[in-house]
């Protein structure tokens, strides 16, 4: 059995400049990944491909079985900083593969970097980049801050801090997506709703442990060390970093009594905030304020499926799920999401996207401040749905999700959201991604609960139809829906690159005409659509030549089997004068004979029977030329001749000169 698979990691990956990197890393992933046993380089050299630079490396992994010997051939391509690769396994005895795969190397070129596409193989790059590109506008990161006071009841084992509060402060980052041009966001749960626990787990900044330290730990070494109590602040804080326990202590402490309900918390605050454009959120964690709130949208909790206390407790049976609804507090049309209608159509196997702001990819402390506010797309497939043990849905997929992805939408190959990313093994996984996403029935249940409708509006029209015509080619079109959209709602920073690329398109005279009439309404039709009106054009071709043979038969039939009945009797016979003028404008027809000539009623009709003779006393006519001659020619020779042919030819006046008999 031997698979080839061509892959764009440019496109929905981490971009790589370097060769020799590029090799390296795929060999680590290759070497660690669970099902490679016995994984071992067989060859490795620089090679040519495609006129490009390009790693070949072969290896061998430990077979399942002994007929299924496992062999590998991967090529990496490099052209522009955009690495394309491809892929072959095989075994033992399907020994033709390699030789198959080298003839389709042989005659591959690759595309400039604008594109990027292989050539002479088939991929599915340009979908997926078309489709990322249609869903990411609608697709937002969302920040949570929510702050409590704690305070401590009197207690006599508590003298320093009896009766005191505390504000404590928990700060997250999700993805979430809009599922209604009004302002309505889709994420997890546990985005947007922190209990207590929550946040007494998680709450702290220097002031706050600094407050604990002085209040719960300072007087014990006081007890022992007088000299304790002349610390400084500073001096306090570089003993808690001498000493990570004792703060770990504290923390843990003040926990536990929230999580048992000793302590309780009061005045709770939620401030939810959703990205507009690129903008990454600024959030200075010692005075518990996002300083660029300005800059971002204001949201409201509308309603949530989702119990907090499963992030840390473990159920026998699901409670609930993990969706949430908000909505901004700005008027305006935002492009949102369409949501899938029938999970029965997605399938195990089929690929998928995955787009939101992973933690790792997103806080990376080399990037700049716009590159924070950039989605990242990951690719995978539907590996498996299965079901929790409170009957809900899960989908599975390899597509990789990380701390900051929870909330982003999963998108099918027709760009329809399937799932929202939830849940990830993390360090369990062993290094592979095993990841679900909540189905999205759980959020369409949660939407009819609060009569929100999942309608696109018209900016996500704008821009679709902007994004198809660049795709296609009709980059004046796609300028023209792109501008459109990007009125409509002015923080559509993505419009703005794909405008000026379709504006060098047309510059450099690669902008395609739209057709017009009816190749334009044929254009503009569905694959479906497209065949049911072949289909239609087919029988109706097919119905009018029917009807043409039908009225060719219905005319020979008159033609040869009874003339039309005259309009009187025909005149007995009668010898032609011989001053009546030649007979004018008669049809060339075949077989070229001649024949007894009759008229009636200004019509010619030419009757003989097989074996008749042509009387020389009169005159005939050239069926052939039309031509009439006087009498006392040769007569004909004795032959078959058609029967009962009829011709219409006027005389030189109607009515006059007529020919008798």
């Amino acid at each position: 059995m031997s698979s080839l698979l061509v892959s764009r990691q440019d496109l929905l990956g981490k971009e790589i400049s370097y060769l020799d990197q590029a090799a390296e890393e795929r060999i680590t992933t290759i070497k660690n990944s669970p099902s490679n046993k016995g994984f071992k380089i067989t060859n490795q050299e620089e090679i040519q491909l495609g006129k490009r630079r390009a790693k070949l490396i072969e290896y061998q992994t430990d077979a399942s079985n002994s007929l299924d010997s496992a062999f590998h051939k991967l090529y990496l391509v490099l052209h522009f900083n955009n690495l394309t690769s491809i892929s072959l396994d095989y075994n033992q005895q399907d020994g033709t593969a390699p030789v198959e795969l080298d003839k389709i190397l042989a005659n591959l070129t690759i595309d400039e970097p604008s594109t990027g596409n292989v050539k002479g193989t088939t991929s599915a790059a340009n979908v997926e980049e078309k489709i990322a590109l249609l869903a990411k506008p609608a697709v937002a990161r969302i920040f949570n801050l929510t702050c409590a006071e704690l305070s401590i009841p009197l207690a006599q084992n508590l003298p320093s801090s009896s009766g005191k509060s505390y504000r404590l402060c928990v700060a997250g980052y999700g993805s979430g997506f809009f599922v209604n041009s009004k302002g309505f966001v889709a994420t997890n749960g546990h985005v947007a709703v922190f209990d207590d626990f929550n946040i007494a787990n998680n709450a702290f900044n220097a002031d706050l442990v600094l407050n604990l330290f002085k209040d719960f730990y300072l007087p014990k070494l006081i007890s022992l060390d007088p000299r304790y109590a002349e610390l400084t602040n500073l001096e306090i804080i570089e003993l808690l970093k001498q000493n990570p326990d004792v703060l770990a202590e504290i923390l843990d402490s003040i926990a536990s009594l929230v999580y048992d309900n000793t302590l309780t918390l009061s005045n709770k605050r939620v401030e939810l905030y959703v990205q507009k454009g690129t903008t990454p959120f600024i959030y200075d964690s010692n005075n518990y304020k996002l300083t660029n709130a300005a800059d971002h949208y204001q949201a409201k909790l509308v309603d949530y499926d989702f119990d907090p206390q499963m992030t840390y407790k473990r159920f026998e049976k699901e409670p609930s799920s993990d969706v949430a609804l908000l909505q901004l507090e700005d008027s305006g049309d935002f492009p949102a999401l369409t949501l899938s209608k029938d999970l029965n159509t997605v399938n195990v196997g089929a690929s998928m996207l995955v787009i939101g702001f992973p933690g790792v990819a997103t806080d990376f402390g080399l990037l700049d401040k716009e590159s924070q506010g950039e989605e990242t797309i990951t690719r995978g497939v539907v590996s498996s749905i299965k079901e929790t043990t409170g009957g809900r849905k899960l989908i599975q997929t390899d597509a990789s999700i990380y701390h900051g992805n929870s909330g982003g939408p999963g998108i099918d190959s027709n760009a329809n959201v399937i799932g929202i990313a939830s849940l990830s093994p993390g360090a369990d996984s062993a290094g592979a991604d095993f990841n679900f996403l909540r189905a999205i029935t759980d959020l369409q249940a949660l939407m009819s609960k609060n009569s929100v409708t999942n309608e696109t509006g018209e900016v996500q029209k704008a821009w679709e139809e902007g994004v198809i015509a660049f795709f296609d080619g009709y980059f004046s079109k796609a300028v023209s829906a792109l501008q459109k959209a990007k009125q409509l709602n002015p923080a559509l920073v993505e419009a703005d690159n794909l405008i000026s690329v379709a504006q060098d398109k047309i510059s450099q005279g690669l902008d395609k005409k739209e057709a017009t009439g009816i190749f334009a309404f044929l254009e503009n039709l569905s694959a479906t659509e497209k065949t049911l009106f072949s289909v239609i054009a087919v029988l109706l071709g097919m119905f009018l030549f029917a009807s043409l043979v039908i009225a060719v038969k219905l005319v020979g039939s008159k033609s040869q089997g009874g003339q039309m009945p005259p309009t009187q009797p025909p005149a007995p016979p009668m010898s032609v004068p011989p001053s009546v003028s030649p007979l004018k404008s008669v049809p060339p027809v075949a077989p070229a004979q001649m024949s007894p000539v009759t008229e009636i009623q200004n019509r010619i009709e030419i009757s003989t029977q097989p074996g008749a003779v042509v009387d020389p006393k009169l005159p005939y006519i050239n069926v052939n030329t039309g031509s009439v001659y006087p009498a006392a020619q040769p007569a004909l020779n004795d032959q078959a001749l058609p029967t009962h042919n009829q011709f219409n030819v006027p005389t030189e006046e109607p009515g006059a000169n007529q020919i008798k008999g």
